[in-house]
């Protein structure tokens, strides 16, 4: 039973995740769907929202938006410093100095530098392997400080 569990929790890490529904699901009998639009995310989430063309009593074609669907996955987008919206995320790393930049991720940061003297991968704390930083809690509060 375990076994089955964890495959289950790795499918679900590893792929994003879809609710709400199927995408074609009440459409109306005088509708087409023209596409779908993303109405809102966050950092780990996309409304998807189906567009339709709908010709209603008088013979005039409406566009309508609804639901369709929810995206779900760990960093799906990061947030622009520069405009304040949510982008999707790149898999993309760029040289940076004393190491590497993840900028456009979900979880931004740098990559550690190997310089001898100021590298993270040389240095430690609470350990005695270089490269280990080890922190202290207790009810939520951390105990020393580096």
């Amino acid at each position: 039973m375990k076994q089955i569990e964890l495959r289950l929790i790795a499918l679900l890490a590893s792929a994003p995740l879809f609710l709400y529904g199927a995408p074609t699901a009440n459409l109306p009998a005088n509708g087409a769907i023209v596409g779908y639009q993303i109405g809102e995310q966050g950092p780990n989430h996309r409304v998807w929202q189906k567009v339709l063309r709908v010709t209603d009593a008088r013979g005039n074609i409406v566009l309508s938006t609804n639901r369709a669907f929810v995206e779900v996955a760990t960093g799906l987008n990061f947030k622009d410093p520069a405009t304040g919206k949510w982008l999707p995320s790149k898999e993309e790393i760029e040289a940076y100095p004393g190491g590497a930049i993840a900028q456009c991720s979900g979880s931004p940061g740098t990559f550690l530098d190997s310089n001898p003297t100021t590298g993270l991968i040389y240095n430690d704390f609470n350990s005695i392997i270089p490269g280990r930083y080890m922190f202290q809690f207790r009810n939520g509060i951390p105990l020393g400080h580096p």
